[in-house]
This record gives C-alpha cells, structure tokens and sequence, in this order.
C-alpha cells in the first residue's frame, strides 16, 4: 500500500499565549494556511462549541484544497481549560483531481491522528494516508443526491465571481456530499471558494471569491439578494411525484399528463 505524506498543522490554545498555532508538520506552510483561512483559523460562534460538536470545512484553491475539523478539547491552556481546535490539513488539488484521491481519506487520518496524539505540540510527524483511488464515492453520492438540473445551476453560478450557493440537505452524508461538491466545482470554478455549513459566521464567506453552503435551513442572511438556492427536499418531492404519475399510467392507462 502507498502511503503519501499530509502536511497539518493544530490552531487551538497554547499555554500562557493564548490562540496560535500549537502544532505543525514539518513541511507545513503557515502562511500558506493563513491565508487561505484569512486569519479566521476559528471561523464560528464559539458559544455554539459543546463537547459535541464537530464542524468540517473546505477551503479550495486553484493548487490546494485545505480540510478543516474545528471541535472542543479538555485541558488545552495553562489552567487546564477547553478550548476549540481547528486541525487542518493540506492537500495538493492534482492530487484530488488526477489522482481520483478521496478527500475522506485525509478527514480518516486526520480523525486517527487526534484519537492517537490527542491535542500536541510543537512540531508533529504529517498524517500517513493511503493513497487510493477512492474519489468515486464522493463523485457517487452527488450523482446520487444532486438532479442533473441542480448540478448544471451549481456549475453555472460557481464560474461566477463572488458566486454564493446554499443547498439545502437534510440527509446524513452531508460531509460526502461536501467534499463531492467541492471536487465538482473546483473542476470547472477558477475562483477560490469556500465550503461549510449553516454554522459558518455570515462575516467569513464574504473574505473568500466564493461560497458553497450545505445546511439543512435556509439562515436569514442567505434569504438576501445574490444566492442561488438549490432546494434538495424539494427535488426529492418532484421526483416521488413522477413515480406517482408512471404507476397511475400503469394502472388507468392514458396519458401521465393527466392525473
């Protein structure tokens, strides 16, 4: 098995500093990680951040896409306090796209990382992650998910400077889903863009030339003027709605059209 080197680095709290970057790989740019965050290395509420929670996001460049997993931590300042940790982890975008590389394959390793290291500092080793051509399932659960419609508007807006699209989704592959997506319009978009959910500050999509929302309700600030809404309940209601019309076909006869 193959096995390619991931630079990531760990922003969360450092003793007696306070937020910075308390971790790195070796071969990891910082700066290079900054701005492509623009200095939001903690882009949410931080009072919406219990022990629970788990929010991933995708920064995607024209040479990189870098994957985020921003959650709570015990015992990470000076006086043993929680505090939230944004693990990130850089991956070359020919690397996603030539390879066929899954981005879930760098959230496993990231996740394994955490599980074994816990919450480090200083310098740490990068993330060891096969290199499998398993980018199909991210490319499935889209053509699984997506009508053919709703991807062609999704396309046609991300060429768009400054584009902002929300879907909205209520399923439970939300994450597959995002990293399908993004594999998506990075392929066609020449703007660098941002993926996240609903959680994400309204203030941080605006630093980014794009902005590509999955959430499960429409928040106020994407009811304004400027983004294009893909309604994912309501493809899925049309959809049943054929299948009504074909069986009543079946059954009576005549023209679908009709009943």
């Amino acid at each position: 098995m193959t096995l390619i080197s991931v630079e990531h680095i760990l922003y969360a709290p450092v003793p007696y500093k306070g937020y910075s970057i308390r971790a790195k790989s070796k071969g990891a740019n910082v700066d290079s990680f900054k701005s492509a965050f623009k200095d939001w290395m903690i882009p949410f509420d931080q009072s919406m951040i219990t022990r629970d929670f788990l929010e991933k996001v995708l920064i995607v460049t024209k040479e990189r896409f870098y994957l985020a997993r921003v959650f709570q931590a015990p015992g990470l300042d000076e006086l043993k306090r929680s505090g939230v940790v944004s693990h990130i982890a850089d991956v070359p975008t020919d690397l996603v796209q030539k390879n066929n590389f899954a981005i879930t394959s760098v959230d496993s390793s990231m996740k394994e990382f955490i599980k074994n290291e816990g919450i480090p500092t200083g310098e740490i080793k990068p993330l060891k992650t096969p290199l499998t051509p398993k980018g199909d399932i991210e490319t499935e659960i889209v053509r699984r998910t997506l009508p053919k419609d709703s991807a062609r508007r999704i396309l046609e807006a991300t060429t768009q400077k400054k584009f902002k699209v929300f879907i909205i989704y209520e399923g439970r592959e939300r994450d597959l889903l995002s990293y399908g997506l993004a594999r998506m319009v990075s392929a066609v978009s020449p703007y660098e863009f941002i993926v996240a959910s609903e959680n994400i500050k309204r203030d941080v999509l605006f630093l980014h030339e794009g902005a590509l929302i999955i959430g499960k309700k429409l928040p106020i600030w994407a009811r304004i003027k400027g983004w294009t809404i893909i309604n994912l309940r309501k493809s899925e209601r049309s959809e049943s709605n054929k299948s009504i019309d074909v069986i009543m076909k079946e059954i009576y006869g005549g023209d679908s059209g009709q009943y």
